[in-house]
């Protein structure tokens, strides 16, 4: 995992497209990969973490790792681009 997909996600909760179990489930693969940030490991630590308690933790999060949150047009852009990708896939 990559600043990238947290910024993907930060993305979706932009636009309305995450829950609080899929932030927390993104900041444990983030800090399994490396990243470090004291918001980041409280909201791993959640068990079974609502948005509304999830989503400042993350917002915090990405501040402590210097990643900005998406306006809604850059949010669109970059969900957009990440199912097209999905799809080119298979």
């Amino acid at each position: 995992m990559s600043s990238a997909a947290l910024e993907l996600e930060a993305a979706r909760l932009q636009l309305g497209l995450t829950r609080g179990y899929q932030l927390v489930r993104v900041a444990r693969a983030g800090l399994r990969c490396g990243l470090d940030s004291p918001s980041l490991a409280r909201l791993a630590e959640q068990s079974d973490a609502v948005l509304s308690k999830a989503a400042p933790l993350f917002l915090s999060a990405l501040d402590e790792l210097g990643l900005a949150v998406p306006t809604r047009e850059q949010a669109y852009r970059l969900v957009v681009h990440d199912l097209k990708v999905r799809m080119a896939r298979g």
